[in-house]
């Protein structure tokens, strides 16, 4: 982590400004998939980017020398309050 902090102040979402104290490292190339927990495939992403990427459909690939943030076809998740039911399908 200490790394991701020398490269980066905040969380690499695009606009996003929480502070990098505030993020969690997130592989790009995903860990259970085989990806390296090295520098090259590491960002920082706060909670709620981290949580879009890995429930809501979004995508992080690299572009280059960045990375392309690409939001789902549809939306995957969605806010309820709590004991609003859920609509059967």
């Amino acid at each position: 982590m200490a790394s991701l902090k020398a490269r980066y102040s905040t969380c690499c979402w695009p606009g996003c400004d929480r502070p990098i104290s505030w993020t969690n490292p997130h592989h790009v190339e995903f860990w259970s998939r085989g990806g390296q927990s090295d520098l090259p495939n590491l960002l920082p992403l706060c909670y709620h980017h981290h949580r879009l990427v890995h429930e809501g459909g979004w995508q992080v690939i690299r572009a280059g020398e960045g990375y392309k943030f690409i939001a789902p076809d549809r939306p995957v998740m969605s806010r309820r309050r709590w004991g609003e039911s859920r609509l059967a399908a």
